[in-house]
């Protein structure tokens, strides 16, 4: 048996699960993003596209996704280019050809947020059932790869900061 299955693994290593990203339907731009507290860190994008996209939210500090996190509650802007919120951000991601993003937080089972996926589409079109039942299924998924990421500022930081053997 090849690849991790849910019975053998629930975590699936960021090239992994950005390949579940590229098979969802309608072919969005998808990122995952860990938010633990300030600290931020991209895990997983489904194309070069999407990996700048989720770095312009995360170099803003009013972003669609830090609001998700933040306020615990999906965010869904269909009209980038309309919207009043998150003017910076909102304008450099439809300067990438972004027109429409979901920011779905994803809590960890105590309730505090692991980070965020998000689905970015060129137009509102992209919000499908089709795509909601697919993403309703990688949730838990895209949360067991956030549970399993360790930021690598932070292994070196406890690498460096463990007492001598």
């Amino acid at each position: 048996m090849s690849g991790p299955t849910t019975s053998n693994s629930a975590a699936l290593a960021a090239p992994d699960i950005a390949a579940v990203f590229r098979e969802l339907p309608g072919a969005p731009l998808v990122g995952l993003s860990a938010h633990d507290g300030v600290v931020l860190d991209i895990v997983a994008a489904s194309t070069p596209e999407a990996r700048m996209a989720e770095e312009t939210q995360l170099l803003h500090l009013h972003s669609p996704a830090r609001d998700a996190a933040d306020d615990h509650t999906p965010v869904v802007v269909t009209d980038l280019e309309r919207t009043s919120c998150w003017r910076d951000c909102c304008e450099e991601l439809h300067g990438w050809g972004v027109g429409a993003l979901l920011c779905q937080p994803l809590a960890r089972p105590d309730g505090t947020i692991a980070g965020v996926l998000t689905v970015y589409g060129r137009d509102r079109s992209i919000f499908t059932r089709a795509l909601a039942a697919a993403l309703r299924d990688l949730y838990p998924r895209a949360l067991a790869t956030l549970a399993a990421h360790r930021p690598q500022a932070r292994v070196a930081s406890r690498r460096d900061n463990a007492a001598p053997t």
